[in-house]
């Protein structure tokens, strides 16, 4: 591509193209950014050492030839065969190109945002925005997503170990008391950050897929796909985390259904039926192909563990699987998730000053982006609250659909609402996590009590075949 040979060859070929493709191809030219991008994003088959872009729409041609690294070879003009060459199709090329208009647009936002401090100081606020990161912040982070996705997971599971471990020292401290003194704010503080980066950093990993991990080897791939990735978000048990958790389960798609198909039938819990039940219908809303294969797994079976699946949990899972059903894109779906959002928003804007144009009076002052917006900030924890659940509902079309800056909100937008972390808020939530954990010992201290009952190894009476411990008396929290 930079010999003078290789461009005179290119140039000379141009009186075999149209004006308008004359234009589109020096354009190509003149991007060499662009043309690798291109074929980097195309994946070309291994052995084809030349490509075919096609500059127009249909089989016909025009079409530009170039090298797998990028060097053009020739022109095609309508009409001339590609013979065995790899085509990219002129609509997978506009969509790579807008791609890369996107990415470009996001490199300069990132430039703007860090200045000299580069971009460690831009993802720092993953960790330390919590609540208020802003769409400004995400929209400049996915600029570096393609290069970053494989560290961004390694982050996420990092978190998720060292959250585990904060909980473990918070319940404790929590044994007997329920307010901690005033030395644990920090750690309460720590807790509540992390607890957010854990929910951005889902999104960020699955923003572009699994593109990125698609060239991990097989054994590698299929530890990861044996991962429920919503678990980290989801047992936050806050309905904006977890709804990070799950855009990205449906964002990685196809590659998780079997461990969500698993996690649905296994879920013992209010955030593990969260986790497994709407994991697996934001994945069948998002991916057709793989729909009605989830909408199966959904439905409770009258016979086996799920008979003996509490009423209010098959509830849900009738719930999702009636979801499923519905075209993504209906219309009544889609209103009741912007209508619920509006009536948040009226209730968070009333933290906005007089005058903000994020002080909402009416639902119907609230504009749509913003409702749409609403769960993914709301901070209602879904333990102790589970009707919100029907919020998850509602959702579930705009999620599948929803691009990652449309789950933040500006950063004016937030500056306006004013949403200060309190750490009595952080404390109920784990209150609510050790109470569920009391009533669990309590059921298996009564289990043990009951001599009649099977042992936990035991097969389940319920004729299942799974252990008891697995399917009827699993414990429900």
């Amino acid at each position: 591509m930079d010999t003078a040979g290789h461009a005179h060859h290119f140039l000379s070929r141009l009186d075999r193209l149209s004006m308008p493709h004359v234009e589109l191809a020096l354009s190509f030219y003149r991007d060499h950014e662009l043309v690798r991008y291109i074929l980097g994003a195309a994946r070309i088959p291994e052995g084809a050492a030349r490509v075919a872009m096609a500059l127009a729409d249909g089989d016909s041609g025009p079409f530009l030839v170039v090298t797998r690294d990028g060097r053009f070879v020739t022109c095609l003009g309508e009409g001339m065969h590609t013979g065995e060459l790899h085509v990219i199709t002129r609509g997978h090329l506009d969509k790579i190109a807008d791609k890369l208009g996107a990415l470009r647009e996001r490199m300069a936002l990132a430039k703007r945002l860090t200045g000299s401090k580069g971009a460690s100081e831009l993802f720092r606020q993953i960790y330390d925005a919590a609540h208020r990161l802003s769409r400004e912040q995400v929209a400049a982070m996915a600029a570096f997503q393609p290069l970053l996705a494989v560290e961004l997971l390694g982050c996420l599971l990092d978190a998720d170990v060292d959250q585990a471990k904060a909980r473990d020292i918070l319940l404790y401290e929590l044994r007997r008391t329920d307010r901690l003194d005033k030395r644990f704010d920090e750690a309460l503080h720590a807790y509540w950050c992390t607890a957010w980066a854990i929910g951005h950093l889902s999104v960020l990993t699955a923003m572009d897929g699994r593109v990125a991990f698609d060239r991990f080897p097989a054994e590698i791939m299929k530890r990861l796909a044996d991962y429920p990735f919503s678990w980290p978000a989801v047992r936050q048990q806050v309905v904006g985390i977890a709804i990070r958790g799950l855009w990205g389960a449906a964002r990685m798609g196809k590659m998780f259904l079997p461990v969500y198909k698993r996690e649905c039938a296994e879920a013992a819990s209010i955030p593990e039926l969260v986790n497994g039940v709407f994991g697996l219908g934001a994945i069948g809303m998002r991916h057709a192909r793989v729909r009605a294969e989830a909408q199966k797994a959904l439905t409770p079976a009258k016979e086996g563990k799920d008979a003996a699946t509490p009423e209010p949990f098959q509830a849900v899972r009738t719930a999702v699987a009636s979801v499923l059903t519905i075209d993504p894109g209906e219309p009544a779906l889609r209103s009741a998730h912007t209508q619920l959002g509006a009536k948040l928003a009226v209730i968070y804007g009333k933290n906005a000053p007089e005058g903000s144009p994020y002080r909402f009076v009416r639902e119907a002052d609230v504009p749509v982006a913003i409702a749409d917006a609403m769960l993914a900030f709301d901070m209602t924890g879904f333990r102790a609250h589970p009707q919100v659940l029907t919020g998850l509902l509602t959702s579930l079309s705009w999620l599948a659909r929803a691009e990652a800056e449309e789950l933040y909100f500006t950063a004016d937008h937030l500056a306006a609402w004013r949403t200060p972390w309190d750490p009595a808020y952080t404390t109920s939530l784990l209150l609510e996590e050790r109470d569920a954990m009391d009533r669990a010992r309590a059921a298996i201290r009564a289990r043990k009590a009951d001599k009649s009952a099977p042992a936990r190894n035991a097969p389940c009476p319920c004729g299942s075949g799974k252990k008891h411990k697995r399917c009827c008396g699993a414990e429900r929290a």
